[in-house]
């Protein structure tokens, strides 16, 4: 599933031009499960595991800042 929603990332732009990722779009994420017919009973869990694995995304870009 991470693959499937990893360009589904809510972005700011600043004046300079700097991507500033802020998390993942929860519209777009639902999106993909719909798309990939993934049974709603399973969506707080995936849902949980992504934000485990959004935070960690989003400290490690963080850092590369």
């Amino acid at each position: 599933m991470w693959a499937k929603v990893w360009r589904r990332w809510l972005v700011l732009v600043t004046p300079t031009g700097k991507v500033q990722r802020r998390g993942l779009d929860i519209d777009q994420v639902n999106a993909a499960l719909v798309g990939l017919a993934i049974p709603r009973r399973r969506w707080p869990e995936i849902h949980r595991q992504l934000d485990i694995m959004e935070s960690a995304a989003l400290e490690a870009l963080a850092e590369q800042s």
